[in-house]
C-alpha cells in the first residue's frame, strides 16, 4: 500500500486497539482513520488462529463459509466499498475473507458471496445490516464476533441510524471490543458511547486543541445571487474561471459541487455536458471529465462514479450528500457548494473534501458557497463566525445579472445565461420537472417561504429552463406541502391542472423515471434521441405494473414482468427490455456491465436509444447475470 510511516492518528490509536480495550478516539476525516482500525483488528483475529473451515457449516439451512469475527459500520456504501477494499489488500495472502452488505445491490447476490466465499470482516451500511441479521432466512449471523468497528460515527448520528444501530446490536454478543471512530463528539455519539461501550473504555484525541480546525485552513467564498435563476449560470462562470485559470498555470482543477438534492445534482451533471458557448469550438469545460453521484444512481454506477472520480486529474463531480464524509478523493482543489446546508456540521464536512494532505500545505484547497436572496438569511445565520469572504461575487458577472431580459445584458453575462437555457433545451422534460418538484420539497422543509420559493423556482423555471409555461401543479400537491396555491396561479407561478408527477401516471413519456444510465464520467457530443413515444411508459412514480418494468413502478409493451426485486424488468439500473425477465441481482436486464442492452458498457449495441425497442437500453439479452456469472 505504499506506506512507509504512520500518520498520527495511527500512531496514537493502533497501540491503544491492540491492546483490546474499547476504545472511541476522535480524528479529523482524511487522517488515515481506516488503517488505524483494520490493523489492530486483523492482527487479533490471525493471533487468534481464525482461519477458513475446511467444509462449510450449516447455518439456517445454508451451507456456509462464513464465520464472522469482525464487523464494521459505515454511514455510505461508497465508505463501506472503500473500507472493505482496504481490509483486502491488508489480508492478502492471510485466508481472511472479507465481505460488504450495503443497500443498491442484489442482496441475494451479496448472501451467496458471504456463504460461499467466506467472511471473516463483515462491512456494511446501517439499514442492509439490520436487515440481514434480522432475517433468519439470510443465514448470517455473528455470534463469534471479537470486534465491533463504527467509522464516521457523527455521521451515522447525523444520518438517522440510531434505530438500525440499536436493532443490530441485539444480534451482537455482549463480550466483545468496540472500537468507535468520529470527527466530532455531538451529543448523540456521547449516548451512543454509553449504550456500546464496555467499562473502562479508553479515549484518544488526536486533535490539538491549539490546532486550528481543518476547514479554517481553506479559504471560503460566499456567493450572493439576486435570484434563484442566477445559480446556474454562476457555477458554469465559475467553473469555466477556475478551469482556465488553472490551465494557464499548469496545474490541475478537481472540483466537488454539492447540491442540495439527488434530482438537482443529475441535472447539473447532464447540462454541464450538453453545454455550449458560440465563441468557443471546443467544450467550453475541456479537459474536465464531468461526472455525476448521487442516490439516484445505481450501487454499481455510483462505484463507477466514485472510481472515475478518484483517478481523474481533472474533473467535476456533481454529487448530493453522498460524498461527503469518509470517502478519500485525493487532490481535490474545489469544493463548491449550492444552496443554504441543512447544518453548520454539514458545511464544515463539505469544506473538509478539500482539506486534505497537501492541499493544505501549499493553500490549493478553496471552498465557495452559492446562495440566492431565497436562502441567503438562513444561511448567514447557520454559519455565523466561519470566515467567509465576500470578493468573489466581484469578479463574476452572473450573480447579479438580471436575466429577465437577456438584450439588456452584458455580452459576458448573456452569454453564459443563454448558454444554460440551451442546454437545458436539450434534456427531458421530465427530468426538468422532477427537478422542480424535488426543489419544492426541498427548500419547504428547510423552512423557506411558500410565497417566496415558488417566485424563485418559477424565475428558475422560466430563465434557466427556457420554459414559457409556469410549471404545472395540482390542487391536492400544493396542499400537501401547504404550498399558497390559489395565490401562487395568480401570480402566474404555478399553471392549473393535473400534474403527471402528482396523479403517478406519465403517458407517452420517452423515458423510464428512473434516473437514466448516461455516461457522465467523459465530455462528448450530444446523444441522439430516440423517437418520442418509443418507450410508452405508463408509469410515473408508482403507476401500472408491479414494481417496476423498465421505470420506477412503469409499464411497457414489451411484456417484461414485474414484482421488486424479485422478477422485474430492468431491476433498479437496468432498462426493463424486451421480455426481460429478471431479478434481484441474479437474472436483472440492464445490469451493471452485463451482456444485456442498456446496462454501462453492454454488448448488445443498445446504450443510448440503441437496437431495440425497449426504451433507454436497446436490445436485451435475457439472462444478464446467469448467462456472465457464476455462483461462487
Amino acid at each position: 500500500m505504499k506506506y512507509e510511516e504512520m500518520t498520527d492518528v495511527q500512531s496514537k490509536t493502533i497501540p491503544v486497539c491492540a491492546s483490546g480495550v474499547d476504545v472511541i478516539a476522535r480524528a479529523k476525516t482524511g487522517t488515515g482513520k481506516t488503517i488505524a482500525f483494520l490493523i489492530p483488528t486483523i492482527n487479533r483475529l490471525l493471533k487468534d488462529g481464525v482461519k477458513m473451515s475446511p467444509h462449510p457449516q450449516n447455518v439456517n439451512g445454508h451451507k456456509s463459509f462464513a464465520n464472522v469475527q469482525a464487523l464494521v459500520i459505515s454511514p455510505t456504501r461508497e465508505l463501506a466499498a472503500q473500507i472493505a477494499n482496504d481490509a483486502i489488500r491488508l489480508t492478502r495472502g492471510t485466508g481472511l475473507k472479507v465481505s460488504t452488505m450495503v443497500g443498491g445491490t442484489g442482496k441475494s447476490f451479496s448472501l451467496r458471496d458471504y456463504h460461499q466465499r467466506g467472511c471473516h470482516i463483515l462491512v456494511g451500511t446501517p439499514g442492509r445490516l439490520n436487515d440481514v441479521l434480522s432475517d433468519p432466512v439470510s443465514g448470517v449471523v455473528a455470534d463469534n464476533l471479537k470486534v465491533l468497528i463504527f467509522d464516521e460515527a457523527d455521521s451515522l448520528m447525523d444520518m438517522g441510524f440510531e434505530k438500525e444501530i440499536r436493532a443490530i446490536q441485539q444480534f451482537l454478543p455482549k463480550q466483545r471490543q468496540t472500537l468507535m471512530f468520529s470527527a466530532t463528539m455531538p451529543d448523540k455519539v456521547r449516548e451512543m458511547i454509553s449504550r456500546s461501550m464496555r467499562p473502562g473504555f479508553k479515549y484518544v484525541n488526536t486533535i490539538d486543541p491549539r490546532e486550528a480546525e481543518t476547514h479554517t485552513k481553506v479559504p471560503q467564498h460566499l456567493v450572493m445571487c439576486d435570484g434563484y435563476e442566477n445559480v446556474m449560470p454562476t457555477i458554469f462562470e465559475l467553473l469555466q474561471r477556475e478551469n482556465e485559470a488553472a490551465k494557464e498555470q499548469n496545474t490541475h482543477f478537481k472540483a466537488m459541487v454539492f447540491f442540495r438534492t439527488a434530482r438537482l445534482a443529475e441535472l447539473a451533471a447532464m447540462m454541464f455536458r450538453r453545454i455550449r458557448l458560440p465563441s468557443q469550438e471546443s467544450h467550453p469545460l475541456y479537459p474536465l471529465d464531468l461526472i455525476q453521484i448521487h442516490s439516484r444512481l445505481t450501487q454499481a454506477r455510483r462505484t463507477e462514479a466514485a472510481t472515475a472520480f478518484k483517478r481523474a486529474t481533472n474533473a467535476v463531480l456533481f454529487s448530493s450528500d453522498v460524498t461527503a464524509r469518509g470517502m478519500d478523493f485525493p487532490n481535490v482543489t474545489h469544493v463548491i457548494q449550492i444552496g443554504a446546508p441543512s447544518s453548520r456540521e454539514q458545511y464544515i464536512h463539505r469544506i473538509g473534501r478539500t482539506a486534505r494532505g497537501k492541499n493544505i500545505e501549499s493553500g490549493k484547497g478553496v471552498g465557495y458557497l452559492i446562495v440566492s436572496d431565497m436562502d441567503a438569511r438562513q444561511t448567514l445565520d447557520s454559519l455565523k463566525g466561519l470566515q467567509l469572504q465576500t470578493d468573489a461575487a466581484a469578479s463574476l458577472v452572473s450573480p447579479n445579472a438580471q436575466l429577465t431580459n437577456l438584450d439588456n445584458l452584458t455580452p459576458e453575462a448573456g452569454e453564459f445565461a443563454r448558454a444554460v437555457v440551451q442546454a437545458c433545451s436539450r434534456l427531458d422534460p421530465f427530468l426538468l420537472k422532477s427537478t422542480y418538484q424535488s426543489m419544492v420539497g426541498s427548500y419547504l422543509s428547510a423552512g423557506i417561504s411558500a410565497h417566496k420559493l415558488v417566485e424563485d423556482l418559477y424565475k428558475m423555471h422560466r430563465y434557466n429552463f427556457g420554459q414559457e409555461q409556469p410549471p404545472s401543479m395540482s390542487r391536492q400537491f400544493a396542499m400537501r406541502l401547504a404550498i399558497p396555491y390559489d395565490y401562487a396561479v395568480q401570480k402566474g407561478f404555478v399553471s392549473r391542472g393535473e400534474d403527471a408527477m402528482d396523479s403517478g401516471r406519465m403517458s407517452n413519456t420517452r423515458f423510464s423515471t428512473r434516473t437514466r444510465d448516461v455516461d457522465n464520467s467523459e465530455l462528448g457530443p450530444e446523444e441522439p434521441q430516440p423517437p418520442r413515444g418509443q418507450f410508452r411508459s405508463r408509469g410515473g412514480f408508482g403507476g401500472g405494473g408491479r414494481g417496476g418494468s423498465g421505470g420506477f413502478g412503469g409499464r411497457q409493451q414489451f411484456g417484461s414482468r414485474g414484482g421488486y426485486g424479485d422478477r422485474s424488468g430492468g431491476g433498479r439500473g437496468g432498462s426493463g427490455g424486451y421480455q426481460s425477465r429478471g431479478g434481484y441481482g441474479d437474472r436483472s436486464g440492464g445490469g451493471y456491465g452485463d451482456r444485456s442492452g442498456g446496462g454501462y458498457g453492454d454488448r448488445s449495441g443498445g446504450g443510448y436509444g440503441g437496437r431495440g425497442g425497449g426504451g433507454y437500453g436497446g436490445q436485451q439479452r435475457r439472462g444478464g447475470y446467469q448467462q456472465r456469472q457464476q455462483a461462487y
